[in-house]
């Protein structure tokens, strides 16, 4: 018989499409990037509330003198008491949310603002005291007692949170 080469069959014809062109890099260069800013501390940021009483030449009286809300949150840090003339005077601080407080509304503890026969008086040290404060918390004042003073200024020192 005769013999048979066994071969492998014809490979086919590469087709005649090429693969598209790749496009064009843009001619444009990236913009510097800018300078990053100096990282600080946020600041501390005291903010004040308060009230200012006048007995219109006479000695200031006992009772209610104002209201303020405040409407930022915060830790109450100091009070100041600055009088006319040298005298002495005793003050309490009422507080609470969105609403009138009153004498039961007390954030002072036995540590009430207190003048003694002098013009200024200021404290930090605030031991019994309700120091934290609320977005919208109303501020009462009250002159507990006073002596020689016809005007007198408290005042609430409040670090903001």
């Amino acid at each position: 018989f005769p013999s048979h080469d066994s071969s492998q069959g014809i490979q086919g014809i590469l087709g005649t499409g090429s693969q598209g062109i790749q496009g064009i890099l843009g001619t444009g260069s990236q913009g510097i990037q800018g300078i990053q800013g100096i990282l600080g501390n946020t600041p501390t940021v005291n903010r004040t509330v308060g009230v200012s009483v006048d007995g219109g030449g006479t000695v200031i009286t006992t009772g209610t003198k104002g209201y303020v809300e405040v409407p930022y949150s915060g830790t109450i840090t100091e009070w100041k008491i600055i009088a006319e003339p040298s005298g002495s005077a005793v003050f309490d601080i009422w507080k609470s949310n969105a609403t009138i407080p009153t004498n039961a509304n007390s954030i002072t503890a036995s540590a009430k603002p207190t003048l003694t026969t002098a013009q200024r008086a200021t404290s930090t040290t605030l031991t019994g005291w309700t120091t934290g404060v609320a977005t919208n918390d109303v501020f009462g004042f009250e002159v507990e007692s006073a002596s020689t003073v016809t005007k007198a200024v408290l005042i609430v020192v409040i670090q903001q949170t």
